[in-house]
């Protein structure tokens, strides 16, 4: 048979019945198609805040607002057994490690995230990764390591990253390195960039260049694709407006109606939204997620909510939940069934740094000098056993991905404003010195080169004299 032939010409050549009979059996072969992709029972919400550091002020005046907001995610779990959270970023779990020295809230800290109540996600930062050279970006995971070990805690299983239109292709190879098993991304479009493999085939296995991967799911949108739940899904209506502006995020439309007929209009629109992409799993991700929310809404409004929504037997049944637990859900049921996709979706957000080309230029230097720099501290360390600074190096790469890390600006800033602000990343990146290798204490200039490769050769070296340039 011809399949480019019109079927229209086919069913004229048919008789009635035997086309009433194909009919129906196309009819009930698409009703069958749409229960099948339409059917989502299971929203699990995934509550947590995003930190724009340079949002709302400085990145530094930003910094001692974590010690409050952990201890609130650990009281609040502490109170509710169906109370979850996810620490978004490295960088603020070590914000309040830096101010908490009480043992017990410690150990508090350790058992919440062993019962699955508080999950930690292992990036640094929600970072421009297509900016970032590849040995910054291959330690992109290691504060994580040494955090969760001093906390007595497994490695984390997860990454978010929210606030950017996409990422590098290296990606998945160094979460995967890092025994990273899944990736969720909050990607925000109002500039461009996205993946059209969102909505409809997440999740997916996303493949590095070396064939490693991660469990991939994306939520995106021009409003920042982590705000879904509370601005196109309205899983808990009263949600208020993190930045004080309005009583709650509904639009003007909904105003005033009653929350669970909202919650209706807002599931409806999920249904739609996956349904019409074909998506085909039963359950499905939504993020909780605003920019600097306190703990307590989770507490006051989203598990009110969602409690009084699954009372009413309303469908699908909504679950608060860590990325880890959805995850982990749909590898128990379609694990032989999830595509797997490669490829680079950066989004070229990073083309903002070119607002500040000579800090830009900084930032490159520093991640040459740091990665030479960690080469000659190998080389000495497995030839005469000295021990590398490792403590500094940390400190050294902590500033630079400072620096990568996702901030701006929400207000319009005049031309000193904008020069303050910029200091600060100067100052990060200008303390970054290559740690001193001085053998000796001899008055003579001394050079020692240390031989990297396995074989010999013969090249000129020019160097740099402290006293003068030659």
């Amino acid at each position: 048979m011809n399949h480019t032939q019109n079927p229209k010409n086919l069913l004229q050549a048919t008789p009635r019945w035997l086309a009433a009979a194909r009919n129906s059996i196309i009819l009930s072969a698409l009703l069958s198609a749409t229960a099948a992709f339409g059917q989502i029972r299971t929203v699990y919400v995934i509550p947590y805040s995003h930190w724009d550091r340079g949002f709302l002020t400085s990145p530094e005046a930003i910094l001692p607002r974590l010690k409050t907001h952990i201890d609130e995610v650990i009281d609040c779990a502490a109170a509710d057994p169906e109370y979850r959270w996810t620490i978004e970023s490295i960088w603020q779990l070590n914000e309040w490690l830096k101010r908490t020295d009480d043992p017990k809230r410690l150990q508090l800290l350790r058992d919440l995230v062993k019962r699955g109540q508080i999950e930690i996600s292992g990036a640094y930062g929600s970072m421009h990764t297509e900016f970032m050279d590849s040995e910054e970006l291959n330690l992109l995971t290691q504060d994580s390591f040494r955090m969760t070990r001093a906390l007595g805690l497994d490695f984390p299983e997860l990454v978010t990253m929210d606030d950017v239109p996409g990422y590098s292709e290296r990606v998945p190879q160094v979460l995967a390195g890092s025994r990273v098993r899944y990736f969720l991304a909050g990607a925000n479009l109002f500039i461009g960039g996205g993946t059209s493999l969102a909505p409809g085939h997440v999740p997916f296995y996303w493949e590095g260049p070396d064939g490693s991967r991660v469990l991939t799911w994306i939520s995106q949108g021009k409003v920042g694709g982590y705000v879904e739940g509370m601005q196109e899904y309205y899983v808990a209506p009263t949600t208020p407006d993190p930045y004080g502006n309005l009583p709650n995020l509904l639009p003007k439309e909904l105003q005033g109606k009653p929350p669970l007929e909202v919650m209706e209009l807002g599931m409806r629109r999920l249904q739609e939204t996956y349904q019409k992409a074909g998506y085909k799993y039963d359950a499905v991700l939504v993020m909780y997620v605003h920019d600097f929310i306190s703990p307590t809404v989770e507490r006051d409004h989203l598990l009110p909510w969602v409690r009084k929504w699954n009372a009413s037997g309303r469908q699908p049944q909504l679950r608060v939940a860590t990325p880890k637990e959805f995850f982990d859900y749909i590898l128990s049921k379609y694990s032989n069934s999830i595509p797997t996709y490669k490829g680079d979706w950066t989004g070229l957000w990073a083309e903002v740094k070119t607002n500040s080309p000579g800090i830009d230029t900084l930032a490159r230097k520093v991640q040459l000098d740091l990665r030479a720099n960690s080469l000659l501290w190998s080389g000495l360390r497995l030839k005469r056993g000295i021990a590398f600074p490792a403590g500094n190096h940390l400190e050294d790469y902590r500033r630079l991905w400072n620096y990568d890390d996702q901030h701006t600006s929400r207000f319009p800033r005049t031309e000193p404003d904008v020069h303050q602000v910029l200091l600060h990343p100067q100052r990060e990146l200008n303390d970054i010195e290559p740690t001193d290798y001085s053998p000796g204490t001899s008055t003579h200039l001394r050079l020692e080169l240390q031989h990297v490769v396995q074989w010999p050769t013969e090249r000129l070296h020019y160097c740099e004299s402290r006293s003068e340039r030659q």
